[in-house]
């Protein structure tokens, strides 16, 4: 693994959130270019010239995403450094800090910390899924035909496959514990009791015609309009059990993003090391005269 140093790494990247967030849409855009120019091959009875195309665009887009690995690695890092500046150990002080920051609020709005850490997280592993993908795409396309004998290298490829989907499977789930957060900590807040106000708003309006008055026929319309606000009375203040309750969700949702950024960090780490030591039998299973050597 120490061949991965950072002289390697291309400045392929963007910057979102001040973090260094590999780009893929220009692989995307590659890809679905070169899906279209494969249907148009087949019309012309050039199948194998079109996929050969595809493949070679696949390779090409995985070891970028392998080129740039370590740099993926470093956002990570920063995300751990800015957004969760205590760690495991330290979650009574963090919870301390989000008791003062929701009394200070008078117990509305969001977790200041949380704002911040929570799409951060949400975007880095996304993009790591993303590319888990891309690694298992290329993979898929450079199966060999079956046959008996000489078949390491398809283990190979089927073993880290399998990792890569494993691991794909394991990160999408930490983005669905994102949405229940938010709905979970809406109906926690709701029970502390704070004031609710309510307007309603009515619209009335009549017309009436009148014959043989004093200046002859009339018409009149007339329109009121009136607006009702309620305001709840609420409770002096929270009760303390469901204030320690969002503190407590809070303070969890903490614990599980930085938990999560080191699994997804440890994840792509091992992930990337096996990709960088079998990069040439998951390209050439069977082995070729011309393997391409990345560095």
């Amino acid at each position: 693994f120490s061949r991965l140093s950072t002289q390697h790494c291309k400045k392929s990247t963007t910057h979102h959130n001040d973090h260094l967030i590999p780009h893929h849409n220009s692989i995307s855009k590659n890809l679905n270019h070169l899906f279209i120019n494969y249907l148009a091959y087949s019309t012309d009875n050039d199948t194998m010239k079109g996929l050969k195309a595809i493949k070679t665009q696949a390779k090409k887009d995985a070891y970028d995403v392998l080129d740039n690995g370590l740099e993926t690695v470093k956002a990570m890092e920063a995300i751990l450094e800015t957004h969760f500046p205590h760690g495991a150990h330290a979650l009574s002080k963090v919870a301390q800090e989000f008791e003062a920051a929701l009394v200070a609020q008078q117990w509305e709005g969001s977790n200041p910390v949380l704002e911040q850490a929570i799409p951060a997280t949400r975007d880095m592993v996304s993009g790591c899924v993303a590319h888990l993908e891309i690694w298992s795409h290329f993979i898929q396309l450079h199966v060999p035909v079956m046959e008996d004998g000489n078949n390491f290298g398809v283990t190979v490829q089927m073993t880290i496959a399998k990792a890569l989907k494993d691991s794909s499977d394991e990160w999408k789930k930490i983005l669905d514990k994102m949405v229940s957060y938010y709905t979970s900590r809406a109906d926690a807040v709701d029970k502390l009791g704070l004031p609710k106000t309510s307007k309603t708003s009515t619209i009335s309006s009549s017309e009436s015609d009148s014959t043989g008055g004093k200046d002859g026929d009339a018409h009149t319309t007339s329109k009121n309009s009136s607006t009702e606000e309620k305001i709840s009375s609420p409770a002096p203040k929270p009760e303390y059990h469901r204030l320690q309750h969002v503190v407590a969700m809070d303070v969890q949702m903490y614990a599980e993003l930085q938990a999560s950024i080191y699994t997804v960090r440890n994840g792509y780490l091992t992930i990337l090391d096996q990709m960088d030591k079998n990069k040439d039998k998951l390209a050439a299973p069977k082995g070729t005269s011309s393997s391409h050597s990345m560095y």
